[in-house]
């Protein structure tokens, strides 16, 4: 065979071969198209992957792989052991949330509802998106303990998953699982509170003491709306509150080795935090009486404290109805079953 010729068989070989894998590699039915539904105060500022467009299946599938306790190294804990759906998908009561073998993990658990307006995740801030944010407590050693090969070949071996993958995403690697397991998470929405009810015009939906409450939350006295805004009531920036002098977790700065950022913790919502002590990044304060009390102190002196942080002066009877008010934003689908 002539050298030109055997160079054109070759390379058209190469060009039906890459079309064969890609085309492999396409999903064959990935479901109907979702919407995620918010009220009208919400903003419409969050974006979805155009590679990771939510569908019916993929979310489904999510949901699998999220309870799935053999994505960890000992098969006894998955996303859903910290991230508990009965309590707002945090893990209530728990200082730090149990691992694989025994282990602890390192900071309290956080929340994951109306995750979709979150443009950093972990109370560091380290992920930039859910799918990469999926992967972390998979392989970090003191949660789930697994490679990314391990959780591959777990997910490849079960029939059914490859089944599912192949129609949403086309194949199994670990760029789709976390997908997948992000389309889930992006489902996890909390929107009908009381809080929200009064927001959308029911003046029945709070009680006497948690319409004084409110006033008192976004009072200039208070202050807590300087932080806490917005219907997740919360700004998602990074703040030092002083919660201490000198911190041994530093937050922000782990990931960014700036001086400014230390003692840096993304701020949280608010929704559901009645269902989720103990609070703080390391779960310090048992009840929200206890998280009152400190912020009326006006937190400790560190360079980078906040300067929305300043003292003040509260009764007995106010921070009753300030509590009473923040028990107004628990969702009931999210109230533990009697």
């Amino acid at each position: 065979m002539p050298k030109t010729a055997f160079i054109f068989t070759f390379t058209l070989l190469l060009i039906v071969s890459f079309l064969a894998c890609k085309k492999n590699s396409e999903p064959t039915n990935p479901g109907k198209k979702v919407s995620l539904n918010f009220p009208s105060y919400f903003p419409r500022n969050y974006s979805i992957p155009e590679h990771n467009q939510l569908t019916d299946k993929r979310i489904e599938l999510g949901k699998q792989l999220f309870f799935d306790t053999n994505l960890s190294k000992d098969k006894t804990i998955s996303c859903a052991s910290c991230h508990i759906p009965e309590f707002a998908f945090s893990d209530p009561n728990k200082t730090v949330s149990d691992g694989v073998n025994g282990g602890k993990t390192t900071r309290n658990t956080p929340m994951i509802f109306n995750a979709v307006y979150q443009n950093a995740f972990f109370l560091d801030g380290r992920a930039k998106t859910l799918e990469a944010q999926a992967l972390g407590p998979l392989t970090h050693p003191q949660e789930m303990g697994m490679t990314e090969k391990e959780i591959v070949d777990v997910v490849k071996s079960n029939p059914e998953y490859k089944k599912k993958f192949k129609e949403c995403y086309g194949e199994v690697n670990i760029k789709n699982i976390c997908a997948a397991i992000a389309s889930f998470e992006r489902t996890i929405i909390s929107t009908t509170s009381p809080f929200d009810r009064d927001m959308q015009g029911d003046t029945t939906a709070l009680t006497p003491a948690q319409k004084r409450g409110r006033a008192l939350f976004f009072s200039f006295k208070i202050g807590c709306q300087k932080c806490h805004n917005g219907p997740n009531l919360t700004n998602r920036e990074f703040m030092n509150i002083g919660l201490e002098e000198n911190y041994k977790d530093n937050g922000l700065y782990e990931i960014t080795k700036k001086e400014q950022d230390k003692g840096k913790f993304i701020t949280p919502s608010l929704r559901n935090i009645a269902l989720t002590p103990p609070y703080m990044h390391d779960g310090r304060f048992k009840t929200l009486e206890e998280v009152i009390d400190f912020y009326a102190t006006g937190g400790k002196e560190h360079p980078n404290k906040a300067g929305q942080m300043s003292s003040f002066t509260i009764t007995p009877a106010q921070k009753a109805d300030l509590i009473a008010f923040l028990h107004s934003l628990t969702d009931d689908q999210f109230k533990p079953k009697k």
